[in-house]
C-alpha cells in the first residue's frame, strides 16, 4: 500500500512537471521569510523640549509566509514570532523605577491579496484576520522619597484579534525570487491579564495601529 501511494506521488509530480497548463491560469504556490519588521511603533516627546519622536522595536528574521496563487487573487498565511529584552530604568525627582524582564509574542494571519500589475514591480493590496498571542513576564523594582522599596514579579498574558489592511509592493529578481515590502493599519480588540499579582489585574480595550514596515520579505515561487 505504501509503495502504491508513494508511485501515485511521484506520477502526479512527474505529471505536474511535465504538462504545465497556459500561464496565469493555474494556481501555483509561493513560500518566503519575513526578514526585516517594527512593532510596537509609538510616539512620545522629550521632556526638556516638547518635541515629539518615534520609538519602536526591530525586527529580524522574524517569520514565514506561505501563498497561493490565483493568477492576481492570492491565498495567504503568515507566522511570526518575536522576542523582546526589557532592560530599562526611569528616573523622576522623587522615584526610581528598573523594569527587566522579557516579551515573547507570536502572530498568525490568514487573509488574500490582489496583484494590481504583472510588470516587474507589482503593487497589491491586501486584508487579514489575525491572532495573537504574548507573554511578558520579568521584575520590576520601585522605591523613592514617597515610595517603599518594592520588589514586584509580573506576568501578563495577552491575547489580540483584529483585522489588517494593507499595501505594499513586490520586486521581481527574478522569474521565481521576490523582494516584497508591506505596510498595514490594524484594528481589533484585546485582552490582558496579570497572572502574578493575587488581585489579579485584567485589561480589555478595543486598539488601533499603524505599522510603515509590516514586513520586508523574500520569497521563492514554484
Amino acid at each position: 500500500m505504501k509503495n502504491t501511494i508513494l508511485f501515485l506521488l511521484l506520477a502526479a509530480l512527474s505529471y505536474g512537471q511535465n504538462n504545465q497548463p497556459n500561464p496565469g491560469t493555474t494556481p501555483n504556490y509561493e513560500f518566503g521569510f519575513n526578514l526585516y519588521s517594527i512593532t510596537d511603533l509609538k510616539s512620545a516627546l522629550y521632556r526638556m523640549t516638547g518635541e515629539k519622536y518615534y520609538i519602536y522595536d526591530q525586527n529580524f528574521f522574524s517569520g514565514l509566509f506561505v501563498k497561493r496563487h490565483f493568477n492576481k487573487n492570492i491565498i495567504r498565511a503568515s507566522f511570526d514570532y518575536t522576542k523582546k529584552i526589557i532592560n530599562q530604568e526611569t528616573i523622576t525627582l522623587h522615584s526610581y523605577t528598573e523594569d527587566n524582564g522579557e516579551v515573547n509574542r507570536g502572530e498568525l494571519r490568514l487573509g488574500y491579496e490582489r496583484e494590481l500589475s504583472s510588470k516587474i514591480v507589482v503593487p497589491f493590496v491586501c486584508a487579514d484576520l489575525g491572532y495573537s498571542y504574548s507573554e511578558a513576564k520579568g521584575k520590576e523594582i520601585v522605591y523613592g522619597d514617597f515610595v517603599s522599596y518594592a520588589d514586584r514579579p509580573y506576568m501578563i498574558k495577552t491575547n489580540w484579534y483584529f483585522v489588517n489592511a494593507g499595501a505594499g509592493f513586490k520586486i521581481k529578481i527574478t522569474k521565481s525570487v521576490l523582494l516584497t515590502y508591506e505596510c498595514g493599519v490594524q484594528y481589533g480588540h484585546y485582552y490582558s491579564r496579570d497572572h502574578s499579582n493575587p488581585n489579579i489585574r485584567e485589561t480589555s480595550a478595543k486598539f488601533s495601529s499603524f505599522n510603515p514596515v509590516k514586513s520586508l520579505g523574500l520569497s521563492f515561487r514554484f
